[in-house]
């Protein structure tokens, strides 16, 4: 899967342009990477390159850190780098809402890709440590 191979490289990109990590994603998205396949392989109805690009794409609008929500940056984002890969516009536009309605905030999920990425974005940061050290200082 070239694409999923490119959004992966395009996430690390954005984390090693922005000089620092503040958000921890480099620990959150292999935990959300774990999660997501776990998902799919119990929901096989739901598209895999659209989830998987979804979930590697999720997190695209946080840096630069900016005032906007980075799920508003994020669909942006996202949808730039989907149309330089040649991606298919319905595909593109499954891909972004994912990107968008990952945080549930003010557009909620609806596909079944959409659950699985609102779901694993919510989960990984109940577990991740950086949440667990903050409660233990």
């Amino acid at each position: 899967m070239k694409k999923k191979k490119k959004a992966k490289e395009l996430f690390y990109k954005m984390v090693k342009d922005n000089g620092s990590d503040p958000y921890s994603l480099l620990t959150h998205m292999p935990k959300v990477e774990k999660w997501t396949e776990f998902l799919i392989s119990k929901h096989p109805e739901a598209d895999n390159e659209t989830t998987l690009l979804g979930m590697w794409l999720h997190d695209i609008g946080h840096y630069p850190i900016l005032r906007e929500d980075h799920a508003v940056t994020g669909e942006l984002n996202a949808k730039k780098f989907l149309q330089k890969q040649n991606l298919d516009g319905e595909k593109i536009e499954k891909v972004i809402k994912c990107v968008r309605r990952h945080r549930n905030k003010d557009i909620s999920p609806e596909s079944i890709e959409e659950k699985i990425i609102a779901f694993f974005f919510f989960f990984s940061h109940m577990t991740d440590i950086m949440y667990i050290d903050m409660f233990t200082q």
